[in-house]
């Protein structure tokens, strides 16, 4: 209670037919009971405060509400997770299936080694056909000159 509700309850009290001690100490023992307890004014501030705390809610739920997305876009959203990767997976088969060919039409170390084998043989026989050649151009410059020589006797 304020002080200027307690002297017109104390003077009540004594009208009443206590004594002026009895009505102060009466004051008293109620300012301590209805101290804590809340006013009129604490009640409205608390009103307002809560009515201002909701509005402040509603607004934050609406705008979350708003940018939440809807069954329809995470479905939306889904299918063309699944069609990129659909598309990914076709990707992934043709660069495998490249790959594969490839490495098939690529020659091994041991296809490389063969074919070098080979090209030397290849040199090996040419260079010996060269030589045939040329012994066989020798042998039959040499059978001519003999011819024309016993030719040449008679």
């Amino acid at each position: 209670m304020e002080a200027e509700e307690i002297i017109p309850a104390t003077r009540r009290l004594e009208h009443s037919g206590m004594t002026r001690n009895e009505a102060e100490a009466v004051i008293n023992e109620l300012q301590k009971v209805v101290a804590p307890l809340a006013t009129k004014n604490d009640l409205a501030k608390l009103e307002q405060s809560i009515r201002s705390d909701m509005e402040s809610i509603r607004s934050d739920a609406e705008a979350t509400k708003q940018s939440m997305a809807t069954k329809d876009d995470l479905a939306k959203l889904e299918q063309s997770i699944r069609s990129d990767m659909e598309s990914i997976r076709s990707d992934m088969e043709s660069i495998r299936s490249d790959a594969e060919a490839t490495k098939q039409s690529m020659a091994t170390k041991d296809d490389l080694a063969k074919l070098e084998q080979s090209m030397a043989t290849k040199a090996d026989v040419a260079k010996m056909e060269t030589r045939l050649f040329r012994n066989l151009g020798a042998l039959m410059i040499g059978v001519g000159t003999f011819f024309v020589s016993v030719l040449s006797f008679f």
